[in-house]
């Protein structure tokens, strides 16, 4: 089987999941969507949201169709409620808005606060990260997994830069989409995210914030 008939297959299997749980997919017309959508100030490849009953991928956003299937993994995780996931949860919050509102100066986290839901949203990526690799194997799909690795690490240690900056990567600057970035990630998960040298944290200050 073709990779094209092999991603038609996979985009009907994720199709029939969402929608049996009664989850709209939407393919947006850029290379990244506005979260939270539609009027949200960060820009993202993709996102799942439950409230929102909405899986969502910037269809001409680099490597989409690996976003799709990451979403989808996120999907998954909500719907067995991992603890990953579970743990995001914070009484009318998850840990991933308290962020955006922590970049945003809406409310301020104290550096327990802020190390304590970074951890968390970092703990359900890197779960996510994992479940889409044994995904690709269980469809036999041609995901080259380390590379993907390197991209996930990119992301995974960009938590740590938004805890210095109090910044989220501008438009279309995720990175991921950096080959000066992914190329310094190692093809293995790391162990400690907190840790990086003063000159990853100003390549990614330059390619993901225009500083």
């Amino acid at each position: 089987m073709g990779i094209k008939n092999k991603q038609n297959k996979i985009i009907e299997y994720i199709q029939n999941k969402c929608h049996s749980r009664n989850i709209e997919i939407l393919l947006y017309p850029g290379v990244s969507i506005p979260y939270p959508y539609p009027n949200g100030s960060m820009f993202v490849s993709g996102f799942f949201s439950p409230e929102e009953q909405l899986l969502a991928v910037a269809k001409k956003g680099k490597d989409s169709f690996e976003t799709l299937m990451h979403e989808f993994c996120h999907f998954i995780q909500w719907e067995e409620q991992c603890k990953d996931w579970t743990n995001c949860s914070i009484e009318e919050y998850d840990a991933e808005m308290l962020i955006d509102l922590w970049m945003r100066y809406i409310i301020e986290l104290n550096k327990k606060q802020l190390n304590k839901y970074i951890d968390l949203v970092r703990n359900v990526e890197m779960d996510c990260e994992k479940r889409v690799i044994k995904f690709a194997i269980d469809w036999d799909y041609p995901l080259d997994i380390g590379k993907y690795v390197q991209k996930a690490n990119s992301y995974l240690y960009f938590y740590t830069v938004v805890k210095k900056c109090r910044k989220w990567s501008n438009k279309g600057c995720a990175p991921y989409t950096f080959n000066e970035i992914v190329s310094e990630m190692p093809t293995h998960f790391a162990n400690d995210y907190n840790r990086m040298s003063d000159v990853l944290v100003s390549l990614y200050k330059k390619e993901c914030l225009g500083e």
